[in-house]
């Protein structure tokens, strides 16, 4: 073979090489942004999802605490139905005779009053986080947003049941269990229900909650 042809037939091969190159080059930048669309994809779906859920259990308590939820506390999810009581049990206590009123899922882990008698709708709920723990806390309604306080850190619940519940009681005189202490509540309190157990109130007084049992 001619030296020119050998040259050429070089030539030839190194261009292929070079091409080749670019190509697998380009495959690879192309896959490197597909994984990337895709991760942002399963964020916004994941962000999404939070925000749904949210919306979700408070559409119905107002615009303005439902866009706070989604603002303020997309990490966290209302205490889901799964994890809140047995069904067995529900129904067990709404035949009980003479119960003053039967427990519901969406008015025991999630209440609105004024607690802090501003004239504002507040809001209280078992809120979960992220790693499975429980909160009760609850939301005062400012003018500019909310005001968030936790009332009680709950243990880590994966699995049934919480077995408490939470309910609104109004303005009053109230009496400790054991010492028959008068407590004078002067807004609206929350019930904290250990359901067949014992009950004790939640109520603000200025600065931030007090809590003790409550004769039934």
């Amino acid at each position: 073979m001619k030296p020119y042809f050998k040259f050429l037939v070089l030539l030839f091969t190194l261009v292929i090489m070079i091409s080749c190159k670019n190509e697998e080059k380009k495959d690879d930048k192309v896959e490197d942004v597909s994984e990337k669309v895709e991760k942002n994809k399963s964020s916004s779906k994941k962000k999404s999802n939070s925000e749904v859920k949210n919306n979700k259990v408070f559409e119905e308590k107002g615009d303005k605490f439902a866009q706070y939820m989604n603002d303020e506390m997309e990490s966290y999810t209302i205490l889901p139905e799964a994890l809140w009581l047995q069904p067995e049990f529900v129904t067990d206590i709404n035949n009980t005779e003479g119960i003053k009123e039967k427990i519901s899922y969406p008015k025991s882990v999630s209440i609105e009053g004024d607690f802090n008698g501003d004239g504002f709708t507040d809001h209280a709920a078992f809120m979960q986080d992220q790693d499975d723990k429980v909160y009760l806390m609850s939301f005062h309604q400012t003018e500019e947003g909310f005001d968030r306080f936790v009332l009680m850190e709950e243990e880590k619940i994966s699995e049934c049941c919480l077995a408490r519940g939470i309910s609104i009681t109004p303005p009053g005189i109230y009496f400790e269990k054991d010492s028959k202490k008068e407590n004078v509540v002067k807004s609206d309190g929350i019930i904290y229900n250990f359901y067949a157990n014992s009950k004790y109130i939640w109520y603000f007084n200025g600065k931030g909650y007090i809590q003790f049992q409550i004769e039934e």
